[in-house]
C-alpha cells in the first residue's frame, strides 16, 4: 500500500515537532513564544515562530516546499467544495509564510501528497485523483506559479502520485504506485511530460520521499513487508536518473522512513550527506506507538548512524537541511501522551509548544523555514 503524507484526524492527540540536528548533537524543546535564539547561545538556528492562518476551506496541509525565503506552497485537502471543484488544495505564500492564498486547480482531483518547485514559475504536485470506482494519479503542473495549474495527462496503470522532486533546470522525479510497485516517472526539463524511466526494487513499497542532489543521483524512503501486517524501512539510492536502484542497508528496528534529504558534498555521489526520519513503529497505522528516529549518513547512504531523539517524539515526518548538519524535521509524540505537542531544537530544553501533528517542512536557512500540517502552518523569521 502507498505511504501517504499523513492527516491527522481532528480529535487525534497530536503534536508538532521542530528538531534541529548539529554535527550529530540533539536537541532542546522551545516554547512557541520564545525566540529559537533563546534555546541556547550555540544554536545555529535564529528568529521565533509564527502562527498563521490557512486560507477559507482548506482543512489539512501535508507538504510544503520555498524556493528562497519569501515563495513557498504547500498541498492539502480542502472541505465544502462545490461537486465541479477539487477536494484538494494548493495553497501558496509571497511574503514568507506570514499570509497563505489558495490557488485555483483543476476539478478531479482527490487528494495531493507532495509538491516541489524548481523556481517561483514552474512546480510540479502529485497525487491521486477522485475517479471512481478505481482512482488514478494526479499530477499539476504550473508555469506562473499557481496563477493556472494544469493536469497533466494520467499516468496508465498508476493508481497514485506520492512523492515528487524537482531541480533547479526543471527537472523532476515522481514515484508512483502500480499494484505493489514503485514506478519511477521523469520529467524532461522545462516541459510537462512525463516519462516512465525504472521501477523500485522488488519488494519496495510505499515511497514516501525523494531527495535528489543532481538529476542522476536520487534517494527514496519506503519500506519491505517482513510479514502481513508488519515492515522495516528501507532506503534506495540510484546513479542514473531512476533507472536502475541500489537497496542501502539501514540500521535493525527501522521502522517507517517518512522524510529523507541529501545534500552533495565536493566530489561524486559518494560524498553526499544525507538525514533520513521516521519512527522505529514497525505495525501498519501505528506509528505513534514507536519512537522517532533520524538517521544520518556522510557517504550518500552507504552506512546510517542512529541520532539521539527524545523520548517525547513518537515519529517524524518529514526533514529539511538548509545546509550540511544542519536540520529540521516535524513529527508527532507518542499517542497516550497527555501534552499535545513540543518543538525540539539543538540546545537546553524549554516547555512544550502545543499545535497539531505537523506533517512537512522547508528551510532554506537556520532563519527562515514554513511548517505545515494538519489545519495549521507557521513560519519562523528572524
Amino acid at each position: 500500500m502507498p505511504r501517504r503524507r499523513p492527516v491527522p484526524g481532528a480529535a487525534a492527540v497530536s503534536a508538532v515537532l521542530i528538531i534541529a540536528t548539529a554535527g550529530c548533537t540533539t536537541v532542546a524543546i522551545l516554547a512557541s513564544s520564545q525566540t529559537v535564539s533563546a534555546a541556547t547561545s550555540s544554536s545555529p538556528w535564529t528568529g521565533s515562530f509564527t502562527a498563521v492562518a490557512l486560507p477559507p476551506r482548506v482543512d489539512q496541509v501535508k507538504s510544503t516546499t520555498c524556493v528562497n525565503a519569501e515563495d513557498c506552497w504547500a498541498v492539502g485537502e480542502a472541505v465544502g467544495r462545490g461537486a465541479t471543484e477539487s477536494s484538494a488544495a494548493v495553497i501558496a505564500t509571497t511574503n514568507g509564510g506570514r499570509r497563505w492564498m489558495s490557488q485555483p486547480i483543476p476539478a478531479g482531483i482527490g487528494t495531493l501528497n507532495d509538491i516541489s518547485c524548481s523556481d517561483r514559475q514552474h512546480c510540479v504536485a502529485v497525487g491521486q485523483s477522485d475517479q471512481t470506482p478505481n482512482s488514478g494519479s494526479a499530477v499539476l503542473v504550473t508555469t506562473n506559479g499557481g496563477a493556472t495549474w494544469i493536469a497533466a495527462p494520467p499516468l496508465a496503470g498508476v493508481s497514485d502520485m506520492t512523492t515528487v522532486s524537482c531541480r533547479a533546470d526543471r527537472h523532476c522525479l515522481a514515484i508512483g504506485t502500480n499494484n505493489t510497485t514503485g514506478a519511477v516517472y521523469a520529467s524532461s526539463p522545462g516541459t510537462s511530460t512525463w516519462t516512465s524511466v525504472g521501477t523500485l526494487p522488488p519488494g519496495v513499497e510505499g515511497a514516501s520521499a525523494v531527495s535528489c542532489t543532481d538529476d542522476r543521483h536520487c534517494w527514496v524512503t519506503g519500506f519491505t513487508a517482513t510479514d502481513p501486517l508488519h515492515l522495516s524501512g528501507a532506503v534506495v539510492a540510484t546513479s542514473n536518473g531512476g533507472s536502475t536502484w541500489t537497496s542501502l542497508p539501514v540500521p535493525a528496528g527501522t521502522g517507517f522512513l517518512n522524510g529523507i534529504t541529501c545534500t552533495q558534498g565536493s566530489g561524486d555521489r559518494a560524498a553526499a550527506s544525507c538525514v533520513a526520519v521516521g519512527t522505529s513503529a514497525v505495525a501498519q497505522g501505528q506509528t505513534r506507538t514507536g519512537h522517532g528516529q533520524i538517521l544520518t549518513s556522510s557517504n550518500a547512504g552507504l552506512s546510517w548512524t542512529p541520532e539521539p531523539v527524545p523520548t517525547a517524539v513518537a515519529t517524524l515526518f518529514d526533514v529539511s537541511c538548509p545546509s550540511v548538519g544542519i536540520c529540521a524535521a516535524v513529527g508527532s509524540t507518542p499517542a497516550a501522551s497527555a501534552q499535545a505537542g513540543v518543538t525540539v531544537l539543538t540546545g537546553t530544553g524549554r516547555a512544550p509548544w502545543q499545535h497539531p501533528t505537523m506533517s512537512g517542512v522547508w528551510c532554506v536557512s537556520t532563519s527562515n523555514c514554513a511548517v505545515v500540517g494538519g489545519a495549521y502552518t507557521a513560519y519562523l523569521r528572524s
